[in-house]
């Protein structure tokens, strides 16, 4: 049984990691360096997709669970 603050819980953790993903993604894009691509740019984008990977399986799963 799913707690009215357990579910505000992970909606939260849902939409730091896409806030998270987000800002990533903008910070990439907009480098003066963005044609280069460099090892710290791609473990960038890398972690960006991660977190939008976790909040869309935390979104799934709250969604499958209602």
């Amino acid at each position: 049984m799913n707690l009215p603050n357990e579910s505000k819980a992970k909606l939260t953790q849902a939409f730091t990691l896409i806030t998270f993903g987000l800002v990533g993604f903008y910070v990439a894009s907009h480098s003066p360096r963005f044609d280069q691509f460099r090892a710290v740019d791609i473990v960038l984008l890398m972690s960006a997709g991660m977190c939008f990977g976790v909040a869309l399986s935390l979104l799934l799963r709250r969604a499958i669970s209602n």
